[in-house]
């Protein structure tokens, strides 16, 4: 509870740089269509968005793909497994 005060400031601070940041880089964006500062802002916007759920998604496949797959039911072993689909019996005798 002693660094909460310091902490609450630091991100605060945080928190308007960055909208600052934003602001100007998507003001420059928005009056040079085309230029660097343009494209640069719509790179960085879309790697903020698309990144986090892309690195989670790898993520979550390992655990569960490899660190939890005794409690998963993933035998992943790095061999195919090669067993019989189960079909549906399309055998009906269905006499009308």
């Amino acid at each position: 509870m002693e660094a909460l005060p310091g902490t609450l400031h630091a991100g605060a601070g945080r928190d308007v740089a960055g909208h600052y940041r934003r602001h100007r880089a998507g003001g420059a964006g928005g009056d040079k269509e085309g230029t660097f500062w343009d494209t640069s802002s719509i790179f960085v916007s879309v790697l903020g968005i698309s990144a986090p759920s892309f690195f989670m998604g790898i993520v979550i496949a390992y655990l569960f793909g490899f660190v939890f797959s005794t409690m998963t039911g993933s035998a992943y072993d790095g061999k195919p497994v090669r067993q019989p689909i189960p079909l549906p019996d399309r055998s009906c005798n269905c006499a009308t």
